[in-house]
């Protein structure tokens, strides 16, 4: 099965009869930062596969079915496989790169590598990261890659990369709302590109059935939307403002109907009823 681009852009909402971003292919890095808003609005990041016991399957044709066809979301390898395919059909160069996340961590923790972004080229820019499958932490729009310790502002945020003294490894920072003399590490990745297709796969495995693994530990949903971030994890439900990150909204997810209904119509996720979705509440 090849990869439909329309189909992808009816999924986005940015096919109509007048005109259409997703198949003009200049690859401009306006355009994909339309892209990449309309990703992470109405497809949003969930791990309800993995908690109904099921191996996440990254190819192309099986992403693309149940992201796009059966309007699902997915953890970070389904998006940023689905969003490689659609970036590639529009024209842009797309690198997929494996990082290990750091957010919410120690300097002495170690990690693996588990998370996955991409690395995009365009018509009129190169080397930015692109990533919308971290949950509702990830930046929305592209970042410059190349320009490390100057600050970049996103409407979620300021953000800075950050290279070690050995060039190694690149990590990817956000300034603390609340002391902007501080920025946390959100996750790191490798200067010089060594992945290949198993690394993904064995990666993608791990993340999906290891027992300590946070995915198959507990139930996340997330997406940003009309400058605001949307979230379940276990059974509490969050609404955030995306500028300031202010608490709006907070409440406990009751039962499965009420996850449900949350899911449905909050996130817009199609997805049958299940007691197993239920077994974080």
């Amino acid at each position: 099965m090849s990869f439909s681009l329309e189909k992808y852009g009816e999924r986005l909402e940015l096919i109509d009869d007048d005109d259409s971003t997703i198949t003009s292919k200049s690859a401009t890095l306006s355009e994909l930062t339309v892209i990449m808003e309309a990703h992470v609005r109405l497809i949003p990041f969930e791990n309800m596969s993995v908690v109904l016991g099921d191996l996440i399957d990254i190819s192309p044709d099986s992403v693309a079915e149940k992201l796009v066809t059966r309007k699902r979301g997915g953890y970070c390898y389904e998006q940023h496989v689905l969003l490689h395919s659609a970036l590639s059909a529009m024209g842009y160069t797309v690198s997929m790169v494996l990082a290990r996340v750091r957010w919410g961590l120690t300097p002495d923790d170690t990690t693996p590598f588990t998370h996955v972004v991409l690395i995009v080229d365009g018509s009129d820019f190169s080397n930015y990261l692109v990533d919308v499958g971290f949950g509702g932490n990830n930046c929305p729009e592209p970042i410059a890659l190349g320009h490390d310790m100057e600050t970049q502002v996103r409407v979620s945020g300021v953000y800075r990369t950050v290279t070690d003294v050995e060039g190694e490894m690149t990590t990817l920072e956000v300034q603390d709302r609340n002391d902007p003399t501080i920025f946390c590490p959100l996750y790191a990745w490798s200067v010089v590109r060594w992945e290949t297709e198993p690394d993904f796969v064995v990666a993608n495995w791990f993340s999906c059935t290891f027992p300590k693994a946070r995915f198959t530990q507990e139930f996340y949903v997330a997406k940003i939307a009309n400058g605001e971030k949307h979230l379940i994890l276990n059974d509490v439900y969050l609404r955030r403002s995306l500028t300031s990150g202010e608490v709006l909204e907070k409440r406990k997810v009751e039962n499965l109907d009420v996850l449900l209904d949350l899911v449905r119509d909050t996130f817009g996720l199609e997805i049958e009823s299940d007691v197993r979705l239920g077994r974080y509440l």
